[in-house]
C-alpha cells in the first residue's frame, strides 16, 4: 500500500495542476474561476498544514473506526446516520468531527451529511500509518508542549541530560525515552510501526542512486565478516530492505535493539 506521505504528494500535484488550469481560466475572465481558485488555495493550505485540531479529530476518528467504515464503502458515500449506527455514538458530536475532517481535507464531504474516504484517510486504516497518529498525539505532543516550561525551569541553559528534559517533564518520569517505552509496550509497538511507516514513499538509502552500497560495502567485506550493524534497528526493516535490494552483498547483517523488539 502506498504511504500517506506518497499519497499526499500525489494530492499536492493534483491540486497544483488544477490551480494552474484555473489560473488560466481566471486570466480569461471565466465565470467562477476566482472562487474556484480561492477554494483550491485553501485545499493546498490544508494539505500541507499540520493543525492541532486536525490531529485531534483524526485520533477520534481512528478510535471510532470512522476511516475503516469509509474505506469499506470506497465506491459510495456514507451518511452520518450510517456512521452513527455503526459506531453507536452521538450524532451531533460525530457531525462536528466529520465536518472538521472534511473541512481540513482528511475525508470528502459529497453532500449534506454524506462522506467518503480519501487516499489519506484510507491509509490511516493501516496500523503502521495509524500508529503514527497514536504515538505523536500521546507520546510526542506532551514532550513538545513541555519544552517552553522546561527551558524556563533551567533558565534556558542547554540541556545535557537524557533523563532530565521535556520528555520527562511531559510524562512525569525520570526515565529516558527508550527506558520509558520498555515499560509501556503498547507505545513501543506504536513507535516501531510509526518508524516503519515513516519512510514509506520516500527515497531509501538502499537505493542505488542514493548511496553506492555495492561498491562501498562489498569492497571492504567478505562473507565471514560483519558488513553492517543496525543499532536501534527495530524490527529489522532496514536490513531486510538492504538484503532485498542488494542480494549479493557480502558480509553479515547484524540487528541490535532492545530484547522486546
Amino acid at each position: 500500500m502506498t504511504s500517506p506521505a506518497h499519497k499526499e504528494k500525489d494530492v499536492f500535484i493534483d491540486i497544483a495542476d488544477e490551480i494552474v488550469a484555473t489560473s488560466q481560466d481566471l486570466l480569461k475572465t471565466k465565470h467562477g474561476a476566482r472562487e474556484k481558485l480561492l477554494a483550491l488555495s485553501e485545499q493546498l493550505k490544508y494539505s500541507v498544514e499540520i493543525q492541532p485540531t486536525r490531529f485531534v479529530c483524526i485520533q477520534i476518528a481512528i478510535d471510532l473506526n470512522v476511516f475503516g467504515i469509509l474505506a469499506e464503502n470506497a465506491t459510495t458515500s456514507v451518511s452520518l446516520s450510517q456512521i452513527v449506527e455503526q459506531t453507536g455514538k452521538d450524532a451531533t458530536l460525530l457531525s462536528r468531527i466529520l465536518k472538521h475532517l472534511a473541512a481540513t481535507g482528511v475525508i470528502a464531504e459529497n453532500g449534506a451529511n454524506q462522506y467518503s474516504a480519501t487516499a489519506f484517510s484510507s491509509a490511516l486504516v493501516e496500523p503502521k500509518y495509524r500508529d503514527g497518529i497514536h504515538f505523536n498525539l500521546a507520546v510526542a505532543a506532551p514532550a513538545i508542549h513541555s519544552i517552553p516550561q522546561y527551558l524556563a525551569q533551567i533558565n534556558f541553559e542547554h540541556p545535557n541530560n537524557i533523563a532530565d528534559g521535556p520528555f520527562q517533564l511531559g510524562h512525569n518520569t525520570q526515565k529516558p525515552l527508550f527506558g520509558w517505552l520498555k515499560e509501556n509496550p503498547e507505545r513501543a509497538r506504536q513507535f516501531n510501526n510509526y518508524m516503519n511507516g515513516y519512510r514509506q514513499g520516500k527515497k531509501s538509502w538502499c537505493d542505488a542512486d542514493f548511496y553506492p552500497v555495492e561498491t562501498r560495502l562489498n569492497a571492504e567485506s567478505n562473507p565471514s565478516s560483519i558488513a553492517i550493524v543496525d543499532v536501534g534497528g527495530g524490527f529489522g526493516h532496514d536490513l531486510e530492505e538492504l538484503k532485498s535490494k542488494h542480494p549479493t552483498l557480502s558480509g553479515k547483517l547484524v540487528l541490535q535493539d532492545l530484547p522486546p523488539m
